[in-house]
């Protein structure tokens, strides 16, 4: 019984993240350069635990990328520092998946991409979970600003339950936005995710250059519109050889 309370207090009270590249939550639909390397890790800080996400991906060229990502490797507080797997209640965790998107560019400004991030638990009974998604992007490079709006769906065993975005919808809505404070220096960074499931959120924050291709990212997330996410310190740090180029 205790177990049980243990991984209910964790499922309803902890959140993770989710990979690829993204603003904090949401992808951001920025394609890994043909040959290069992208690498971010993400810690979910709450009053009662914190969570690990890690994301490496790979450009193929063509707008196309595949990765890996290991989410929600979470360290329970209560009794004790613990670390804890869940397979035994929705959202399950931590998982391990292979990603991939592949982006579509509409003109100088616009583009499309589609994407989705497959795999299993590292629990004793591994379980099974997906998340699939289409993005519009709006890029402006000389205004160093991004907007994209999207379509998502994803596994109960992925988000929890709960709904997507109406009563009994199975898709729910994604957007983001970065746009500079100080150019090449300081960046205002938020997301949203549609729903009353466990990812269901804001994150409000910004993104400060380390160097060339390192960011440090930190922001607010805060539960909306019923949902059982909780409210939570994002820290990210950001490799990205963009700026390569």
């Amino acid at each position: 019984m205790y177990l049980t309370q243990k991984i209910a207090f964790l499922t309803l009270f902890t959140t993770a993240a989710f990979g690829q590249q993204s603003f904090f939550n949401v992808p951001s639909s920025d394609i890994t350069q043909k040959n290069r390397s992208f690498f971010q890790q993400q810690i979910n800080i709450s009053k009662d635990g914190f969570q690990s996400s890690t994301t490496y991906d790979y450009g193929l060229g063509k707008g196309v990328e595949i990765g890996i990502n290991y989410l929600g490797f979470t360290v329970d507080r209560e009794p004790r520092l613990a670390v804890a797997f869940n397979d035994s209640l929705k959202p399950y965790s931590p998982f391990l998946t292979l990603n991939t998107q592949k982006r579509f560019a509409i003109n100088e400004y616009f583009g499309v991409a589609v994407g989705t991030q497959f795999g299993f638990t590292s629990t004793k009974t591994p379980k099974f979970g997906g998340y699939y998604f289409s993005n519009l992007i709006y890029e402006n490079d000389a205004a160093e600003l991004r907007v994209v709006a999207g379509l998502y769906h994803t596994s109960r065993s992925f988000f929890g339950e709960g709904n997507r975005l109406f009563p009994n919808s199975a898709v729910g809505i994604q957007a983001g936005v970065e746009l500079p404070i100080v150019r090449n220096k300081l960046l205002f960074q938020a997301d949203f995710i549609s729903g009353q499931h466990n990812f269901g959120e804001v994150v409000v924050g910004g993104a400060y250059f380390l160097s060339k291709h390192w960011l440090l990212s930190a922001g607010y997330q805060v539960p909306t519109f019923g949902s059982s996410s909780v409210r939570a310190l994002v820290l990210e740090l950001t490799y990205n050889p963009k700026s390569d180029d």
